[in-house]
């Protein structure tokens, strides 16, 4: 058996989950190999040191606990998002308005009006929707910490 095969197969050596013969070969190459055989003290030594811990359970009811944080979570994200709508439409028209009430006076070339349109639209974006962005951000960390705090005294 060669180096590459008995570090593959080390972990179900020290499991019980190989055969007669694959663990022949194993034992066989540890003999003649001094790297494999590092290899497996170190890894006997690992075995050794989880084996003699006692198994930890998650308490019985943290299954509830994540599923219902979940749930909270995709609710505050559908008022983020339903927000972050509500908010860019109302932008978009007023700057949509602002823009024609501004060259309803003048002659002004169409080309010129749609490509201001779309510049502005994007200024609005960056300048106005960003800040509510972190605004609702802030509200969903206010949310997660007082559910924290909620459950510590549950």
């Amino acid at each position: 058996m060669e180096c590459k095969e008995v570090m593959n197969n080390i972990d179900k050596y020290f499991e019980k989950k190989l055969d007669d013969f694959q663990v022949y070969s194993i034992e066989k190459h540890l003999q003649t190999c001094k790297s494999c055989r590092e290899e497996y003290e170190e890894m006997e030594a690992i075995f050794d040191i989880l084996s003699s811990h006692q198994v930890v359970l998650p308490p019985p009811n943290l299954t509830d606990k994540i599923m219902s944080e979940i749930k909270t979570s995709k609710k505050i994200y559908k008022i983020r998002q339903t927000t972050k709508r509500i908010w860019g439409a109302s932008f978009i028209a007023a700057g949509l308005l602002i823009i024609i009430l501004n060259i309803s006076s003048i002659g002004y070339n169409i080309d010129d009006f749609a490509a201001d349109v779309y510049m502005g639209s994007m200024k609005i974006n960056q300048r106005i929707i960003k800040p509510f962005n972190i605004f609702t951000d802030n509200i969903k960390d206010f949310t997660n910490f007082l559910s924290f705090i909620n459950k510590d005294n549950s």
